[in-house]
């Protein structure tokens, strides 16, 4: 009897060790399999983006009215132009530093090449995202780092902010930095300071970038906190410091400038025909707006499927801690929770969004969603790769669509080749016509050093630019006249009639002084008599 009982306890022990080997093989595997499986989706997406940038032109055509200005600053800076002292811009330094080598190569050779250049690293640096992603939840399940990787690759707000020159790709290669230097891949917020130290100049680096960063220093304050006051005070050091090196040059150069057009004037934007809630939660659910619904049900379907979303994600951790009651949720998971929660909701308060701002969202909502399947794949393993393989040809057939529009080679680039000399003085709201064709020339003494027409709107407007009030702002319309009897020529994507930025003095000028010669890609462009 003695005999049995030790034979079946034996048994039972060689059981558990076999289960315990499987798991620590499969703990061991995971790793390697989650490295193949980043390098094949970074392929897939720097594959899908170089498409698009050859074949759909968006390398070489006029995508955005940003990107041409985040350029001009490099070339601004090239010539020794600084923002705030020499031109306004409403950003912190950080993009203009980052342009600047790009402005010297094509202050050496082209801007027209340079331009192209700059847009391929923006898509250099959203594949090495997903490199950063993949090493960061390396250590879950397979389902789960594919889930992520596809939520944040071809998330479709990913997709239009890496097209060109846009500043979300940076903000999302800053924050994944800072993570892995925090949680590495174990998820869990370490206790040394120093790294806490290293982690703060990351994201302050980041923040010198676009101050939405701000948001997930202030979530990453709180963990530091809960690990010691040391950790805090080093995570805090390093914020101020990463940002201080990059913006204190320029602060002492300009302060007023700085602090009104960096901090004062985008806290208080604002301007006329800005989209509302329903688009901007239909369009950061990774979907078109609205469409033929109704008002009502275009506010009441995103927010039903944005509830069911908190309510996969709530219900996953329920049933875990069910199974496992040692089983918690991450230091990681719970960062991105509350970046998501915080994030998203600044992009719904916000007097201003664009399509492209879901681009920083994605990188928390492509971390909770890997967790989140991370948590249901005991419950439904049998159909996670059929799922997964749905989802992996949906993503790939939409993006293979071409979410952002085709941006063939503009007729505008040759027609401003034929109507202005390459010495030109051109004023434009959108610059990026006119550095593809080589007639970018806003830093020679002669020309007005406009980067940013909007961005001007709204200093002299006080925040608000639209056309309820543009034409009745005295300093604006002394800008523009000022502008005008300046430059050789100006790019207007309205009539002289109809142009919102002008009011009745400058349309007179306008007409009396310019001639409009061509139009082009509804842009009209005008030379002086």
């Amino acid at each position: 009897m003695r005999d049995s009982e030790e034979l079946e306890l034996s048994e039972d022990s060689v059981t558990r060790i076999s289960a315990n080997r499987q798991r620590d093989q499969s703990d061991h595997d995971r790793p390697r399999n989650a490295s193949w499986i980043t390098m094949g989706t970074a392929a897939a997406l720097g594959l899908l983006l170089t498409y698009q940038g050859i074949h759909l032109g968006f390398f070489h055509g006029v995508n955005e009215i940003d990107d041409g200005v985040y350029y001009g600053e490099g070339v601004m800076l090239a010539h020794g132009l600084l923002p705030y002292r020499s031109y306004l811009d409403l950003q912190p330094p950080g993009i203009a530093l980052l342009m600047a080598p790009f402005g010297l190569l094509g202050r050496m050779t082209s801007n027209r090449m340079s331009f192209e250049l700059a847009r391929v690293f923006v898509v250099i640096v959203g594949v090495a995202n997903l490199g950063l992603l993949g090493r960061l939840i390396r250590r879950r399940h397979w389902v789960a780092v594919l889930a992520g990787l596809v939520a944040l690759g071809f998330y479709i707000d990913s997709l239009t902010a890496e097209h060109t020159i846009l500043l979300e790709p940076f903000l999302v290669f800053g924050t994944l930095v800072g993570f892995l230097i925090v949680f590495g891949d174990t998820e869990i917020a370490t206790s040394s300071a120093s790294r806490w130290l290293v982690a703060g100049a990351v994201l302050g680096l980041t923040t010198s970038i676009k101050l939405w960063e701000v948001l997930p220093v202030m979530v990453l304050l709180v963990f530091a906190a809960m690990r010691s006051r040391r950790c805090l005070i080093h995570f805090a050091v390093g914020t101020v410091a990463g940002f201080g090196i990059i913006c204190a040059p320029f602060i002492l150069l300009a302060p007023a400038k700085f602090v009104q057009e960096v901090i004062i004037d985008q806290a208080t934007r604002s301007h006329f025909g800005q989209v509302g809630l329903g688009f901007r939660l239909w369009n950061l659910l990774g979907a078109p707006g609205p469409g033929h619904f109704t008002l009502t049900s275009a506010l009441f379907v995103p927010i039903a499927l944005w509830s069911i979303f908190a309510l996969v994600v709530f219900s996953s951790i329920i049933f875990e801690r069910r199974a496992n009651s040692n089983r918690m949720v991450t230091n990681l998971d719970a960062c991105a929770m509350a970046c998501l929660a915080v994030v998203g909701a600044s992009f719904l308060l916000a007097t201003g969004y664009y399509t492209h701002y879901g681009g920083f969202l994605s990188l928390f909502l492509a971390i909770v969603l890997s967790a989140t399947a991370a948590r249901l794949v005991p419950f439904a393993e049998p159909f996670m790769k059929i799922a997964m393989a749905m989802a992996m040809l949906g993503f790939f057939v939409i993006a293979a669509r071409g979410v952002v529009g085709n941006k063939n080679e503009p007729p505008i680039t040759a027609a401003l080749d034929r109507v202005f000399p390459p010495t030109v003085c051109v004023l434009s709201t959108n610059y990026a016509p006119l550095i593809l064709a080589n007639r970018y020339n806003l830093y020679t003494p002669q020309c007005p050093r406009v980067l940013d027409i909007y961005g001007t709107e709204l200093a002299d407007g006080h925040g608000i630019a639209h056309s309820a009030t543009d034409a009745h702002v005295a300093k604006l319309q002394a800008d523009w006249l000022g502008w005008l009897k300046r430059v050789d020529g100006i790019i207007l994507p309205s009539t002289a009639a109809t142009s919102r930025s002008l009011g009745v003095n400058v349309r007179t000028y306008l007409r009396s002084h310019f001639s409009l010669v061509a139009i082009s890609e509804g842009l009209f462009i005008y030379r002086r008599k």
